[in-house]
């Protein structure tokens, strides 16, 4: 492909947007229970908004979010992912995004609630009050998970989102090559009654939507994957569901491109695989991505890289061929050398195998725990 992509810079929600101009592309590891990953490419730009550790951020709700959604600095705290090329793809969309399938989520179809519905089930909320809007009768948990981070080598790297939300338990990675996104889910099972999709994006509309067998292109970006659902055309909100000092109805309307993996209702064991690739051509999209998916199970999710480099994400000790651990992590792997992070930044040590040659190797801690440590194997 003719656009490279730089990998992202991991960065806090708290920083300021000036920090994703670096030139260079950098990383800094967990320091909160807000993070975020973006992505360069010229114009493009790929945020994704992470929450680190669950019991926090489960009692930190906001007042002006009825529908019962945490907020930080005007972004929901559950997992988001945002394509970016124009910068105006999600401009005033918030109103007319069906909060159940924003871009990069997991979730069940939990149904709005209104205050007459609030009464009638007798939801209430602190003090006793009665919420405007609310997602769910049981008043909103969020990110019940310590496994959330990521690697880099400073080009590529992987992250990863192990979730307990809202009835749905998945896991869920991210594998970035300089042109393509692999976005891989596994064990998605779900308590909830409420049918179950993974949404691959949700933005504005803008021209055509080019389309072919098991992919898709809009507004300079492909996809591709299996069972893909497109959804186009006007969807009316209303920022009262957002804005919880709104009495009235101040409805709003978008034309909306979205693309869904449907899972169903209460899915056990269920998966899904795409492509992310910014900048492609419709023949490009249409064509072979130039990695491949190695492993999506939920004790491993792997890819392997264009140029041969393997990232792989173990939820438990495990082994990929030539390489083993005895620590669950995320790994880049290439021919020699292993980056590698501890996501719950817990552990002080991992314990590598590669071609026959192993080594202990000490992780950072404290402040630094979490960081990507770069270990030669040879």
């Amino acid at each position: 492909m003719h656009r490279k992509i730089v990998f992202p810079l991991f960065v806090l929600l708290f920083t300021a947007f000036a920090a994703f101009a670096a030139s260079q592309p950098q990383w800094k590891w967990r320091q909160s229970k807000y993070c975020r990953i973006t992505e360069h490419a010229g114009k493009k730009l790929l945020t994704v908004a992470i929450p680190a550790d669950a019991p926090e951020i489960s009692r930190r709700h906001t007042a002006d979010t009825p529908i019962g959604l945490t907020r930080f600095e005007g972004q929901p705290i559950e997992f988001s992912i945002r394509l970016r090329n124009s910068g105006r793809e999600y401009e005033n969309i918030t109103a007319c995004w069906d909060w159940t399938r924003l871009p990069g989520t997991t979730l069940p179809k939990t149904p709005v609630y209104t205050g007459e519905d609030a009464r009638r089930f007798g939801l209430k909320i602190g003090g006793g009050d009665l919420p405007r809007w609310t997602h769910s009768r049981n008043w909103r948990q969020l990110g019940e998970t310590g496994f959330v981070g990521g690697v880099t080598d400073g080009e590529r790297g992987a992250a990863v989102y192990t979730q307990d939300l809202d009835g749905v338990r998945a896991c869920k990675a991210w594998f970035f090559d300089r042109d393509a996104i692999y976005c891989l889910g596994s064990g998605i099972t779900s308590s909830s009654p409420y049918e179950v999709a993974t949404t691959v994006n949700s933005c504005l509309r803008n021209g055509e939507i080019q389309q072919g067998d098991g992919w898709f292109r809009h507004d300079g970006i492909g996809y591709r994957g299996e069972n893909l659902k497109l959804t186009a055309g006007p969807r009316t909100g209303d920022w009262r569901y957002v804005e919880g000092g709104l009495t009235r109805p101040v409805p709003e309307t978008k034309e909306l491109f979205t693309l869904t993996v449907e899972h169903g209702v209460k899915p056990r064991n269920a998966s899904y695989i795409y492509t992310i690739l910014p900048g492609a051509t419709p023949e490009e999209t249409a064509g072979t991505p130039p990695g491949r998916v190695l492993r999506n199970t939920p004790e491993c999710q792997a890819v392997e890289f264009a140029d041969g480099v393997r990232a792989a994400i173990f939820y438990e000790p495990g082994r990929l061929d030539d390489f083993e651990t005895d620590t669950p992590g995320v790994f880049l792997i290439g021919k020699g050398t292993v980056h590698a992070a501890d996501p719950t930044g817990r552990h002080s040590s991992f314990t590598l195998k590669l071609n026959g040659v192993s080594r202990k190797v000490p992780l950072p801690a404290g402040e630094f725990a979490g960081q990507s440590v770069k270990i030669v194997l040879k």
